[in-house]
């Protein structure tokens, strides 16, 4: 048993360091937050040191900096005024300017994709419409419109509510006409089935 646990501690796996370290700071969730403030703080100790490495004029030092910490360079305008080796200047613009060019490609493909999504979308929303509701000719519209008057007790009170246009594209009529106590009723008549919707 004491050879079990001595063995555990001379081969801590990541998850044990973890829990040591989270143990160590007061554990949960306020050792969770020390631990990213930490982490924070270390990599802005580690930036600096590899800016003052550069601007010494190390070469090796500007090197490992725009390796590291390209993204951070690229990003703030801060960070980038803190270099100030003339050796490194260029390079640091050169690759603000390819960064530059790659956002830009970036956000035109996602233009592009989005639009091309919208298009698409509702190109197939446009053929769903035309299914559900083909179109029909002004002769066909015609002949509804017979059937329906001859459908009424007063054909004379027969009113079309929506346009010719919208007609000729669904199919659809939807008119208002008298009932048999005088009342108006509203109704829409299906050309392509040739039947009244309720």
């Amino acid at each position: 048993m004491a050879d079990q646990k001595k063995e555990e501690f001379s081969n801590p796996s990541s998850g044990q360091i973890l829990g040591f370290i989270l143990k160590v700071l007061g554990g949960g969730f306020f050792g969770l937050i020390a631990l990213v403030a930490a982490l924070g703080f270390y990599s802005n100790w580690d930036f600096q040191r590899k800016v003052d490495r550069c601007n010494n004029g190390k070469d090796e030092g500007c090197d490992v900096l725009f390796e590291n910490y390209s993204s951070r360079l690229n990003i703030n305008k801060k960070d980038r005024d803190k270099v100030t080796n003339p050796v490194a200047i260029p390079i640091l613009e050169k690759n603000l300017e390819e960064f530059k060019i790659y956002n830009a490609k970036l956000k035109a493909e996602k233009a592009a994709e989005k639009a091309a999504k919208l298009k698409e979308e509702s190109e197939r929303e446009a053929a769903e419409k035309r299914a559900r509701y083909p179109r029909i000719s002004v002769s066909e519209k015609v002949g509804c419109e017979m059937y329906i008057q001859k459908a009424l007790k007063d054909p004379r009170s027969y009113k079309e509510n929506n346009s010719v246009r919208q007609i000729l594209e669904t199919g659809l009529i939807d008119f208002t006409a008298k009932n048999s106590f005088g009342g108006a009723v509203r109704r829409v008549f299906d050309c392509n089935s040739f039947t009244f919707r309720d």
